[in-house]
């Protein structure tokens, strides 16, 4: 069981940590760290809302997982799947997880924001597509399930449809949700999974498949863009799956001829029988509108990652390993007796080179702050304890009797109570020393804008002896 670092309770994760907080470069993010604007969609198995970082003032698209629903529960082994694809994704038609966290109810996952919505609403608002746009929106398509079939073991996605494929600036695609999405490791994959109007006939007949499948939805996606429809679409469910299976297609007498012929080359039974990607891409109707598409054909090996990513760069820089470091030194003080260790002038310089925010700098001076009044407390109390002493010795003095052989044994308590004292003046005065060098340090952190409270640089310029 690990535990979350922005809280003291524990819970049973769902996700490992991401990267950058793995690495130390920033806290794990808290769902109090954004600003909720509003929902953009639900899912069978989450849901997706606008937020803002209260910090960076970056919108992102937030996935909310709910970790007490108990097909959730069963099925978490999806949701670690899905962000271990998506993490390893680095193509345009993509969305982008950027990372994640989680806490004791849901996990959060952090995606690029697309503000013009989806291919689904697209088509229901305009009906049909122009065959000129379709054409390059199947290249796009095309570009990233390509991308997908040649990662190192092979992607296939299983859940291609228009509600999965957002649109961006310049008609631009992402291709979402790899909830169903798995590896091809030499095997045909036999889970039943997807929509049923894109369910490819391997699917229904439960023979096991393979990167077909994706193929075969490329082809009802080019359908549906250009009349507005399913191809095999019924009232009647059991019509519908024979439909699909016996690949009835219901035509539309005004499509266009070269669209026509690419749906019947993609939309064969037999998934061996199906037209390639690539050869896809070299069709007359992707060419005619766009040319030599072929460029667009992108392998991972030809993507440079970018380095990881941080949601917020105000938050401490490598916390984890800092606090190890200070902890132990700290310990190493403290044997060496009463004084407490604090960060000398080196330290904060090596911060400061290693770009440490201003946030961090108010955090380790509330902890100076902290020290400060701790040694004035003990200050205090050795100050008590010597005027106890100071009184115990008045009135050992003022007894109104000659010492004699009997009265020993007080003087010698006599003799052991001033020791004491002076034992005690040192180490108060050592103390006013550290505690002056320590205010000096916060004054100097104060005169680099960390604004002290007044109160506490008039109070703290005092002569802690006397």
């Amino acid at each position: 069981m690990r535990t979350n670092q922005n809280s003291n309770n524990k819970f049973t994760r769902f996700l490992p940590l991401n990267e950058s907080v793995e690495k130390g470069l920033e806290l794990e993010p808290k769902i109090s760290d954004f600003e909720i604007i509003k929902s953009l969609g639900n899912g069978s198995f989450s849901k997706v809302v606008l937020v803002k970082h209260k910090i960076t003032k970056v919108k992102y698209a937030l996935k909310i997982i709910d970790k007490n629903n108990q097909i959730n529960i069963e099925e978490k082994s999806y949701f670690k799947r899905e962000i271990e694809i998506m993490y390893k994704l680095n193509h345009i038609n993509f969305i982008k997880l950027f990372s994640h966290f989680e806490d004791e109810l849901y996990c959060y996952f952090i995606m690029e924001y697309i503000p013009y919505g989806n291919l689904y609403s697209y088509i229901k608002n305009n009906n049909k597509i122009p065959p000129e746009k379709v054409s390059n929106l199947i290249k796009q398509l095309v570009s990233a399930i390509y991308y997908l079939h040649n990662m190192i073991p092979p992607i296939i996605h299983r859940d291609i449809k228009p509600e999965n494929i957002l649109l961006g600036e310049n008609d631009i695609i992402k291709l979402i949700d790899f909830g169903w999405s798995n590896y091809i490791k030499s095997e045909i994959r036999n889970t039943f999974c997807g929509t049923p109007v894109y369910l490819a006939p391997e699917m229904i007949d439960g023979n096991g498949h393979n990167e077909k499948v994706d193929i075969w939805c490329i082809g009802i996606l080019l359908f549906e863009m250009l009349i507005g429809r399913n191809p095999f679409y019924d009232n009647n469910r059991n019509n519908l799956i024979q439909n699909i299976i016996n690949v009835n297609i219901s035509w539309d007498k005004n499509i266009d001829n070269d669209a026509r012929n690419l749906i019947e080359l993609i939309l064969k039974k037999n998934p061996n029988d199906r037209i390639e990607l690539k050869d896809i891409i070299k069709h007359k109707f992707i060419k005619k509108y766009n040319g030599n598409a072929e460029n667009s054909l992108i392998k991972p090996e030809d993507t440079i990652f970018n380095d990881v990513y941080i949601v917020c760069k105000d938050n401490p820089i490598d916390f984890q390993r800092r606090k190890i470091e200070w902890e132990k030194k700290r310990k190493e003080k403290e044997k060496e007796g009463f004084k407490k260790y604090f960060p000398s002038n080196d330290d904060f310089n090596q911060k400061k080179n290693n770009n440490c925010s201003l946030i961090m700098f108010k955090k380790e001076n509330d902890n100076l702050l902290k020290e400060l009044n701790l040694l004035k407390k003990e200050n205090l109390e050795y100050k008590e304890k010597l005027e106890k002493k100071n009184i115990y010795i008045f009135r050992l003095e003022n007894q109104n009797f000659l010492l004699d052989e009997s009265n020993k044994e007080k003087e010698e308590a006599l003799q052991e109570k001033k020791i004491e004292i002076e034992q005690y003046k040192e180490i108060i005065q050592k103390q006013g020393d550290f505690i002056n060098l320590l205010y000096s340090h916060i004054k100097k952190q104060n005169n680099q804008n960390l604004n002290l409270p007044l109160n506490l640089i008039q109070n703290t310029n005092k002569t802690f002896y006397s």
